[in-house]
């Protein structure tokens, strides 16, 4: 049997068959254990993994919030390490995908490939850069 989001959602609907609530969806709210004592104050003694808000995209957002926070090249493997759960079919889409959006760019091919954010190669607009002083060759000869 494969692992996968389905699977997992199947094996809940089956579990939860003869229960009164249904299974086989995300979880809605929270389930923290909380001590609550005689004078108004409480402990919380479990606070479970946050709950799932939207279901499907939440991994890739994961994959994409990591790669925004990269200042200097990473691997495949940085990315998956970083975001524990998600695969890495899923962390090479994501960058497929933001690829062909021109967010990030490859350094190489194969195992040793790293990826580079575009936007942090990017000049702030109404600051020249070095060697387009006044004076200077623009035009890359001389």
């Amino acid at each position: 049997m494969p692992f996968s989001e389905s699977t997992i959602l199947q094996l809940h609907s089956i579990l939860y068959r003869y229960m009164p609530q249904p299974g086989g969806h995300w979880k809605a709210t929270n389930n923290d254990i909380i001590e609550r004592h005689p004078d108004g104050s409480s402990r919380v003694w479990f606070r479970p993994v946050g709950t799932i808000e939207r279901g499907r995209g939440v991994n890739s957002d994961r994959v994409r919030s990591e790669i925004g926070k990269r200042n200097l090249p990473f691997s495949i493997s940085d990315i998956g390490g970083a975001c524990p759960g998600v695969s890495r079919d899923m962390v090479r889409l994501v960058l497929r995908t933001m690829k062909a959006e021109g967010l990030i760019a490859s350094t190489g091919k194969g195992r040793g490939a790293k990826w580079v954010g575009l936007t942090t190669c990017l000049q702030p607009q109404g600051l020249p850069r070095i060697g387009d002083a006044e004076g200077e060759n623009k035009g890359g000869t001389q």
